[in-house]
């Protein structure tokens, strides 16, 4: 395995004006997808706490066109960048592959807190993509950077696309201005692939939090509910009516319920 190496990433201080948490939360991206991907939610988070948001290798602040080729190499890239920063006690938050990466890295670190979202395990036993959204999600990789038009609607609602209809656009403006590394993305879909997670489930120790979407198209939601099942977590939280993304669609909820999870596990 790899030396781990220190991660990209930018932080972001607390701006609100109510109650506000001790610690800072870290938010870690998912499949391909930078730090710049959480939009407005990283604007409402920041309501609530100081944010700090890492980029997985190759991605981001961290491009490089190889990659990890393990959630245990990425996982093990974002302890230490935490270590090199200094940052004391935070709450960990991962999305998609950066929730499997989040689960690996709160088995082996500290943290507050543990918040999984739209993610999945192998130990689930359970299919771990909807076979229309693989294939699709496949298919946009023969363009570089992919056009977020063709899978869009895996990722959100139909009615955050009416609301927003410029949104996947954003998100290839995204890709156009950071680069895109069409090998470190191959390499993060194998390291999800034989993601098996049960020893990671089975080791959480700290307060954690699986949330989902029931109509997620891209990551069949029942994944979250069984990796809740099979581990210690304090709580399952199931949105109704959006995608995959739903930090996206409903920022302002989603901050809500992670500070509202998060700020009772600080003392």
């Amino acid at each position: 395995m790899s030396n781990p190496v220190s991660l990209g990433y930018s932080i972001h201080p607390y701006v609100g004006e109510g109650e506000r948490m001790q610690c800072p939360v870290i938010l870690v991206r998912g499949l391909g997808r930078s730090s710049g991907f959480w939009l407005q939610f990283l604007t409402e988070m920041r309501q609530f706490s100081d944010v700090i948001c890492v980029d997985l290798h190759g991605t981001g602040k961290s491009a490089n066109r190889w990659g990890r080729a393990s959630v245990t190499s990425n996982s093990l890239d974002l302890l230490k960048t935490l270590r090199d920063l200094n940052v004391g006690p935070t709450h960990l938050v991962g999305i998609s592959f950066g929730g499997m990466v989040a689960l690996q890295a709160a088995a082996m670190g500290d943290f507050k807190s543990l918040t999984v979202m739209s993610s999945s395990a192998g130990a689930t036993g359970l299919r771990r993509l909807h076979p229309l959204a693989a294939l699709k999600l496949l298919a946009a990789l023969r363009n570089s950077p992919p056009k977020n038009r063709e899978f869009a609607s895996y990722l959100v609602s139909e009615e955050m696309l009416n609301r927003d209809p410029g949104l996947p656009e954003k998100w290839d403006a995204l890709w156009k201005s950071e680069g895109f590394y069409p090998i470190a993305v191959i390499r993060q879909l194998l390291a999800a692939a034989f993601f098996y997670g049960a020893k990671s489930l089975a080791r959480i120790n700290l307060p954690s939090h699986f949330l989902v979407s029931a109509q997620d198209r891209l990551v069949p939601w029942e994944n979250s509910l069984e990796m809740w099942r099979r581990s210690a977590a304090f709580r399952l939280t199931v949105l109704q009516g959006f995608g995959h993304d739903f930090p996206t669609e409903s920022p302002t909820v989603v901050a809500s319920k992670i500070f509202e999870f998060c700020h009772g596990y600080e003392s």
